[in-house]
């Protein structure tokens, strides 16, 4: 498996440390579909590092973001159903 799944519906918001480095999701079967839990193991993907430029960071969990780790708008249209299904 080297596709991610859709982990959430929404962005989610989290309060970041400017400069501080943090390693996004890319699977989508992180607990928050945010940052990286260590959940990727077996799919064949990878966090991806980045380092916070902001406190509030606004992230994608959907995967369908064409700027990650940022939230595009991308995950407007899903459902809850999508959630678990390839992004």
């Amino acid at each position: 498996m080297n596709k991610p799944i859709i982990g959430g519906i929404l962005p989610a918001k989290l309060e970041t440390v400017v400069g501080q480095k943090y390693f996004y999701c890319t699977c989508g079967h992180s607990k928050d579909g945010a940052l990286c839990d260590g959940s990727h193991k077996g799919t064949g993907l990878s966090p991806m590092p980045f380092t916070a430029l902001r406190e509030r960071t606004v992230m994608c969990t959907c995967k369908r973001t064409k700027e990650a780790p940022y939230c595009s708008g991308a995950h407007r249209g899903l459902t809850e159903d999508d959630i678990g299904k390839p992004a």
